[in-house]
């Protein structure tokens, strides 16, 4: 690829349409474009990861795995799911998603019973962490990503993924001081014992926030109780 057409590539890419509730999909017959391109907001997704085996040889096994995992974590059906594995080097731990199917054919995808294409579907907190990793790709600390009614939480060292909880936190119906007071006594003790399991207690936490105010103020209220937690750019 020429330097010129490096430059250029990224103009020709549709930005990325954002979905964070129901209200944001598309309506049916509209944006079927294969240049389509979705972030989901995290919440949308179930997240879990798996540990390295040396017995699951395969991408088909670690597709099982995964898809008796998120049965046994949320319940979740074959059929309404459709899951997908991330390849990593051995012996580093996989990122196992799981999207609705129903949701994904709302964006106009080709889900069939294990797969689906799109043009593109990304992840809100995978983009976050791959635009961390591109700048420290030895990270060590925990990502702290709050939603609009769950929260993300990841522990990387190495810029390795060593831990990862979802937890559900308080709707978006209270005012911003009172919820940030609120979502940071939830999480405190799920916080303390990640840090705890991934030996990142004196490591940073970075937090992650739909709007600065909110981000703002749940740094605060963690600081308050002990967590050393600072604002991640947005």
């Amino acid at each position: 690829m020429s330097l010129l057409t490096a430059l250029l590539e990224p103009l020709r890419r549709p930005p990325l349409k954002y979905i964070a509730i129901d209200a944001d999909l598309p309506v049916p017959a509209q944006e079927r474009s294969s240049r389509v391109r979705y972030c989901l907001a995290t919440e949308h997704a179930r997240l879990c990861l798996l540990p390295w085996s040396p017995v699951l040889a395969k991408r088909t096994h670690w597709q099982q795995f995964a898809l008796s995992r998120f049965a046994q974590l949320h319940g979740l059906s074959v059929d309404d799911w459709v899951v997908r594995v991330v390849d990593e080097s051995p012996p580093r731990q996989r990122l196992a998603v799981a999207v609705r199917a129903s949701l994904l054919a709302g964006l106009g995808a080709d889900v069939g019973r294990k797969r689906a294409s799109a043009s593109e579907v990304r992840i809100e907190l995978l983009e976050r962490l791959a635009a961390l990793l591109a700048r420290r790709p030895d990270f060590d600390g925990t990502v702290l990503e709050i939603g609009q009614r769950s929260a993300a939480l990841v522990g990387l060292r190495g810029g390795a993924l060593v831990r990862l909880r979802q937890r559900s936190i308080e709707p978006p119906d209270l005012p911003v001081a009172d919820r940030a007071t609120r979502i940071a006594r939830v999480l405190v003790p799920t916080i303390i014992a990640e840090q705890a399991s991934g030996d990142l207690q004196k490591q940073p936490l970075l937090i992650a926030a739909p709007k600065l105010e909110l981000q703002s103020l749940v740094a605060q209220a963690l600081r308050a109780a002990g967590v050393a937690a600072e604002g991640w750019p947005c």
